[in-house]
């Protein structure tokens, strides 16, 4: 038994092994955890998916409805994976449910991920939540969350990402991700490519399962001004890329026939606010942003956001994990901007002798911050989650 809930977390991330989908459902079901209770919306999608969740998290709290939200990976701490209606699990719940589950949990082996979604699963349901909104970890199809029966799939877009894990082109992509529409239910999407969505509608008549499409919002006017089945909207973050999202988290609520006043959804959405996604933060009087680009399609939305501040002069701070396609987003990086290269404490940093060829380069993150703050240029961090939770860590401290 843990007797802190720092203690059952020290041990949680260090299991790292894996094993496969129709295992973990065996376990469960052997030791009779219920994933088939609540009301779960489950969404996947290569960008996008932890602001998706939490517009449609925040427009189901507008109607009166108790939600709990599952998220990955956490930016400020463990417990924001798993929130009730914006309230992060306490160390109490948490250490409460793994010491409840804890000689199993141990003899079965349970991998770091597996222990975060049976928290989930026993804690919303203690909890007796209205809806339970899932974001998966990798893919969909067989990903650990897939264990869940979900009233409604959500699918926010299509990009190369985890290409190892996932498929090698967006077709085999799309079929990990469509993985989570289950039988006679439903499934959104703002995907756009012909053939992804082909790969989705095959994957919906298989489960004979309603399959939407949103369709494009208008973006009237910038900071973010836009149309979306004839209501004015209005976004207080600054990234383009947020539109789509609140256009499928309204989709999702129209379908699930709950009513609000277009005062309610502008209220709903408004009050929402993602960390780490093209956040300002002021630090030492000046106005930094980052972002989690953590893969090509994040890095092409980002720079649209970026060239709508229409600023000449712009600096990013860049930094990625080896296993991802950094050599990419640097090269697209560099097509349009200053990009200061540096590196960050994880084992699956990119060595710095492998960036050696790039103009600028730096060994720590302060050091390429104090050289951007020398200048009067805008300054974007962005690149891996992990590394953007570091910073954003430091600029608020």
């Amino acid at each position: 038994m843990f007797k802190t809930a720092q203690e059952a977390i020290d041990y949680i991330e260090r299991q790292i092994h894996k094993s496969p989908l129709s295992a973990y459902q065996k376990i469960l079901r052997q030791h009779q955890i219920p994933t088939d209770t609540l009301k779960f919306i489950h969404v996947t999608g290569t960008n996008g998916k932890g602001s998706t969740v939490n517009y449609l998290r925040s427009l189901l709290n507008q109607a009166g409805y108790k939600v709990g939200t599952f998220t990955s990976p956490y930016l400020i701490s463990y417990h924001d994976r798993i929130c009730i209606d914006k309230l992060p699990i306490s160390d109490e719940a948490l250490l409460t449910i793994v010491n409840e589950h804890y000689e199993w949990i141990i003899s079965e082996g349970l991998s770091k991920f597996e222990i975060d979604v049976l928290i989930m699963l026993v804690y919303f349901a203690s909890q007796q939540v209205d809806y339970a909104i899932v974001e998966v970890g990798i893919g969909g199809r067989y990903d650990k969350t897939n264990v869940i029966s979900s009233c409604l799939s959500l699918i926010t877009n299509i990009g190369h990402d985890h290409i190892p894990s996932l498929g090698n082109n967006l077709e085999e992509i799309a079929f990990q991700k469509a993985g989570i529409i289950k039988e006679n239910t439903a499934v959104i999407t703002t995907v756009t490519q012909p053939d992804c969505l082909a790969v989705i509608k095959k994957e919906a008549e298989l489960k004979q399962a309603q399959m939407m499409i949103c369709q494009p919002p208008l973006v009237t006017a910038y900071p973010i001004c836009f149309e979306y089945r004839n209501l004015p909207l209005h976004l207080r973050q600054t990234a383009l890329y947020q539109v789509e999202n609140v256009c499928l988290a309204l989709e999702a609520l129209f379908y699930l026939k709950i009513s609000l006043t277009p005062q309610q959804i502008e209220t709903a959405i408004l009050e929402t606010s993602w960390p780490g996604r093209f956040e300002k933060i002021t630090y030492q009087g000046r106005s930094i942003y980052i972002d989690g680009a953590h893969n090509i399609d994040g890095i092409m939305a980002l720079q649209k956001t970026i060239d709508a501040f229409k600023q000449k002069e712009v600096i990013i701070i860049f930094s990625a994990l080896k296993d991802k396609d950094y050599k990419l987003m640097i090269a697209e990086l560099e097509k349009h901007y200053t990009v200061y290269l540096t590196v960050f404490a994880d084992e699956r940093k990119v060595d710095l002798n492998d960036l050696k060829d790039h103009a600028h380069v730096f060994a720590s993150f302060d050091e390429a911050l104090n050289q951007a703050m020398m200048t009067d240029q805008m300054i974007v961090v962005t690149g891996s989650l992990h590394f953007i939770s570091d910073v954003r860590r430091k600029l608020i401290t």
